[in-house]
């Protein structure tokens, strides 16, 4: 059998992982190493490992034995009876984590409005705001737009989407005309082929202001949202003017996801390693994934259970779990952003959860380096500061646009 490509030589078996995954504790329990050209992964003996990882004998003229009986991702695979590793083919790999190829731009989902494609579903809590696509950079991305007034402009935080903010849209919506969008590999938009640095997230949303020719826009971003949002401010971008940036994203080489809790230290730190990081990009268990958003709020209550379980799909959609794993390996991208907050001559409210991941020298770091900017901590208020405590980011909207509309 002839070597396969480096770009990865193996995968885990994944439908036993998404099956039996149980939280940190499992995690913790696995052994993961790479040995020569093969991805090995040590799982617990609850049961043989042929018997959890390979499926029963089949008759004559059905699947090998040593083939998934469900996971696509394991179709071909040549797995050793009674081992816990797989090697498969590399066409096969990328295209079943969602890899481009060729240039090729792989969408969620077909979509429509100004981008083609057919209509939009109805967002599940607020069935009323319309929801459209637009092509930006060739980039076919989701937004809404609701209510009238001064425009204001929501970007999201990182792997997550426009729905993070569902608590606070209905009543900013009575005071402006709110817009929001899911950047590419996120949410129901696109996800192309690209580096997914910060320069990349900062470029697709100046494209959207420029595409709806949004005018006088406030931009309230939250995590990687702040950090893009003061990024457009300090390259004068002339289509904004004024910036709530909440626990901005900019600090300890854009690790600071990896504060949230133990297993999100483990998991993302896996996923910027090399050939395990694609495998840990596409591997990703609802439990897991859930406990590792929960870290992003104070108030456990605070997250809504159909929200988790709509991050946990779009993380998973074709060509997502590449972004992700190219977002993490980029990370340092946007402390790098500080080094322009100088050049901000707009005015800026930063606005931190006193249990964000960031520290108190971090956020003085900020403070200190964008002239004339203001600095609020909220109480009991952690990362997702939209979903802990709405009432406190409406508030900080409402102050900045009274601010500058005096």
């Amino acid at each position: 059998m002839g070597e396969s490509p480096p770009m990865l030589h193996s995968y885990l078996v994944e439908k036993s992982i998404r099956q039996s995954f149980d939280g940190a504790k499992y995690l913790r329990s696995m052994n993961i190493r790479i040995h020569k050209k093969w991805l090995v992964v040590s799982l617990p003996r609850r049961q043989p490992a042929s018997k959890r990882l390979l499926p029963n004998k089949s008759s004559a003229g059905q699947r090998s034995r040593y083939q998934s009986r469900r996971s696509p991702l394991l179709e071909g695979a040549n797995l050793r009876e009674g081992t816990t590793m797989a090697r498969i083919d590399h066409a096969h790999t990328a295209n079943s984590l969602g890899v481009p190829q060729s240039g090729e731009v792989l969408p969620r989902r077909a979509a429509q409005s100004d981008a083609g494609g057919p209509a939009a579903p109805p967002l599940p809590w607020a069935p009323s705001i319309p929801v459209h696509y637009v092509s930006v950079d060739g980039t076919r991305i989701r937004y809404l737009v609701a209510g009238s007034g001064p425009a204001l402009v929501l970007l999201h935080t990182l792997r997550t989407q426009l729905d993070m903010f569902q608590k606070v849209i209905p009543e900013l919506a009575t005071r402006f005309r709110v817009y929001a969008l899911d950047y590419p590999g996120h949410g129901h938009s696109d996800a192309p082929g690209a580096d997914y640095a910060a320069e990349f997230f900062v470029a697709i949303v100046a494209g959207f202001l420029d595409r709806l020719n949004i005018q006088d826009a406030m931009l309230a971003g939250e995590s990687i949202g702040g950090t893009i949002a003061l990024l457009l401010a300090a390259r004068h971008n002339p289509r904004v003017r004024g910036v709530v940036a909440v626990n901005p994203y900019d600090y300890d080489r854009g690790r600071g996801l990896r504060r949230s809790s133990a297993l999100a230290n483990l998991f993302i730190g896996m996923s910027g390693v090399p050939l395990i990081g694609g495998v840990m990009g596409h591997m990703q268990p609802y439990p897991a994934v859930k406990r590792i958003l929960e870290g992003g709020v104070y108030r456990k209550d605070a997250f809504p259970s159909a929200l988790l379980r709509e991050l946990h799909a779009a993380g998973t959609a074709p060509g997502h779990p590449r972004a992700f794993v190219q977002l993490v390996r980029h990370w340092p991208s946007w402390e790098q952003a500080r080094a322009e907050y100088g050049n901000i001559g707009l005015p800026v409210l930063l606005l931190y959860g006193d249990h964000d991941w960031s520290r108190d020298a971090e956020r003085e770091a900020d403070h200190r380096a964008i002239p004339g900017s203001r600095m609020r901590i909220v109480k009991d208020a952690g990362h997702f500061l939209a979903l802990d405590a709405p009432d406190a980011f409406v508030q900080a909207v409402v102050e900045l646009d009274a601010h500058l509309s005096a």
